[in-house]
């Protein structure tokens, strides 16, 4: 008697039905890359379906037989084979389960733009219309995560709402969930591509929203431009632009373009060289505003757009600080961090300014190993980037980057010498109490009061004493044997301003080149701090303008003066295309913070411009000063420091009170004594 299977095959996944089908039509030994080949699909994938499979044939008293060097071979008797085939007679879709036919769903409504009756819908998949509604009601939500929207009309079925540019966004999303990583690479590294069949369009429906023709062509053209100048793209992104190219040829047989980018992005000579070879091997011409798209994908690290932006300095100190405050940990005084979130988040920003969607398959991954931190910075994100929301797929990349930060602090290990009178117990006292605190603490040596005028304080990075000491004051802290809650406080205080310093600037040993390594990061920084306070000045601009390219004119003449611009023209055409997008006007002020890193620019500069009547951006915001930050390219991390922290200074509403007034030098002494007391030690 053959038992009732245990489970129902009415919610398998479609992959594993036709592998099921396609075992029981054979009675012969099959191996897994035929397998693949049937699927189309990798041999990976197919061995990692194949132990959910084998639990299916259980309740059928069917199962697998593996013979190395033959493959695989369904066994069982015939009664039981049987069962198993009824039970899979239902149409593959039908007995899909529901996210499979919502894929499918999806995809056939991104395939048109024209009403499809739900009727329609539901023979086609060959399952109630009440079922299609629901499917429809689980996939609104993810349409609207792309600014797309479900419309149904009475009596004309149901149509989807949206930007060309957010279809595309969201037909590429489909790409990257129903193709593995072997899958995609093998998509598009064939000239010749067949048809795919029926059981390719049920497995990854997005197959029917590129014809194989366009698919072919793609894989051509990327093999042409190889074969020139290779295009040097990782993987992911030599994906998403081989799908965004082959988007572009299907989509403009049916005469659909995105409309043009605003502002236009400034591509690099590099990706400007790429663009004018793919130009030539398309099949037809296309808009420049589609050339322009592709050209987003080849960034340069000497693009000055890439440089670090300036304006994000104070955004991003904000967010640190909100970080801080929900984290306990000070990572806003972590120069090298701010400087990976300031590099991170201007590529970010571009691509969220032209619509780029920003993917991150370790999301899932992150919000699992991270909870506490991606909480925190989900909150602070939401409060630092609200002129630029982030997805949570950005703020996972934001949680690696403060991750990372923790880590570095946590492993950080401080050497501390110990100075106390001859008695040992007292020392041992001060040590045992150290070590409780401040588990980072590593407790090199104890010395004696009388041996003090030997130590080289350089070898250490702390030294605690219970008594003064003939040492510079900043370099040693005197404490109680008993260690109070004062002493506790001054020592973490203490560590924390030492923390504004690099890891590698601190020393992890003992020896000239780490004191000498300290110095020079600690000189530059006086450098470049008094550099930007000398030269600081307040400029009046007396005349009216009605645009920002037009200001920028304005603002930089002085500076031209001052050799501050070495090469105004150029410098000046950047400024002024990217000024829209890089102006910032300072919350609760009527303060525009404008920035740029250019090639022209020789050397940081800080200036405050008074203009004579006020100017309205394009979004309405109005402001009647604005504050200019300049700076080469190639900056020192000791230069960044100093720039990072002026620009924190732009979030605090004392600075703007300051600056309000316009006074040269009472702002100068404000920026001198703030930043006097937060550099160095």
């Amino acid at each position: 008697m053959t038992p009732a299977p245990a489970i129902s095959l009415a919610g398998i996944p479609l992959r594993h039905h036709l592998i099921l089908d396609h075992l029981l039509d054979l009675d012969a030994d099959v191996t897994v890359q035929d397998l693949a080949k049937v699927l189309n699909t990798s041999v990976r994938t197919v061995r990692r379906d194949l132990p959910e499979v084998e639990d299916l044939l259980h309740p059928y008293e069917l199962f697998l037989q593996k013979r190395a060097g033959a493959g695989l071979r369904l066994m069982g008797n015939a009664t039981d084979r049987e069962l198993l085939r009824r039970d899979l007679s239902a149409a593959p879709i039908a007995s899909a389960r529901p996210s499979d036919r919502q894929a499918w769903l999806a995809c056939a409504l991104l395939a048109t733009t024209e009403p499809i009756k739900l009727h329609a819908l539901a023979s086609s998949l060959g399952i109630t219309i009440t079922t299609v509604g629901a499917d429809l009601d689980a996939i609104d939500t993810w349409f609207t995560s792309y600014r797309l929207a479900l419309q149904r009309k009475r009596g004309s079925g149901i149509a989807l709402a949206g930007t060309e540019q957010d279809r595309r966004n969201a037909i590429i999303d489909l790409f990257f969930t129903q193709f593995d990583d072997a899958e995609r690479e093998a998509l598009f590294d064939s000239t010749d591509r067949p048809t795919p069949a029926a059981a390719d369009t049920l497995l990854r429906p997005a197959l029917m929203l590129i014809s194989p023709a366009n698919l072919q062509v793609t894989a051509r053209i990327l093999h042409q431009l190889d074969q020139d100048t290779p295009l040097h793209l990782d993987p992911v992104r030599r994906f998403e632009f081989a799908l965004n190219l082959a988007l572009l040829l299907e989509r403009a047989c049916h005469s659909r373009s995105c409309t043009p980018l605003a502002p236009p992005p400034v591509p690099s000579s590099a990706a400007t060289h790429i663009i004018q070879r793919l130009a030539t091997k398309l099949p037809r011409p296309v808009p420049a505003s589609e050339l322009e798209r592709l050209a987003l994908f080849f960034d340069d690290d000497s693009d000055p757009a890439l440089a670090p932006s300036p304006s994000l300095l104070p955004i991003v100190h904000r967010f640190l600080q909100l970080c801080d405050q929900r984290l306990g940990v000070p990572l806003s005084a972590d120069p090298a961090l701010v400087e990976d979130l300031l590099s991170h988040l201007t590529r970010t920003h571009k691509r969220l300014q032209h619509q780029l969607p920003i993917r991150n398959p370790l999301l899932q991954q992150i919000k699992e190993s991270y909870r506490e931190v991606f909480a925190a910075a989900r909150l602070a994100a939401d409060r630092a980037f609200a002129h630029l929301p982030l997805p949570d797929t950005e703020v996972g990349f934001l949680v690696l980057h403060l991750g990372s930060a923790l880590e570095r602090r946590h492993h950080r290990r401080w050497r501390v010498l110990v100075v106390c009178p001859a008695g040992i117990g007292t020392s041992r006292m001060l040590s045992s109490r150290l070590r409780t605190e401040f588990p980072e603490i590593h407790i090199v040596s104890l010395a004696p009061v009388r041996e003090a005028q030997r130590i080289d304080p350089a070898s250490y990075d702390v030294i605690l004493s219970t008594l003064p000491l003939e040492l510079p004051r900043e370099r040693y802290l005197v404490v109680s044997p008993l260690l109070s809650p004062k002493d506790v406080a001054e020592i973490s205080q203490f560590l924390t301003r030492r923390s504004a310093l690099p890891v590698s600037d601190v020393s992890a040993g003992s020896g000239d080149s780490a004191a000498l390594a300290r110095l020079d990061y600690e000189r530059r920084q006086v450098a470049c701090a008094l550099a930007l306070l000398r030269a600081w000045r307040v400029y009046s601009v007396p005349v009216s303008v009605q645009s920002l390219p037009k200001l920028i004119s304005l603002l930089c003449e002085p500076l031209i003066s001052s050799g501050v611009l070495s090469v105004p023209d150029p410098t000046l055409s950047q400024l002024a295309t990217r000024s829209e997008q890089s102006c910032l006007i300072l919350p609760g002020s009527r303060l525009a913070f404008l920035h740029a890193r250019e090639t022209g620019i020789t050397r940081p500069s800080l200036t405050l411009h008074l203009l004579a009547t006020p100017l309205t951006r394009s979004s309405g915001e109005l402001f009647d000063q604005c504050l200019l930050l300049l700076a080469p390219l190639k900056l020192h991390r000791a230069e960044v420091a100093v720039l990072s922290r002026l620009s924190s200074l732009l979030m605090e509403p004392t600075t703007l009170q300051v600056l309000s007034r316009g006074n040269e030098q009472a702002a100068r002494d404000y920026f001198a004594d703030q930043l006097n007391t937060s550099l160095g030690d």
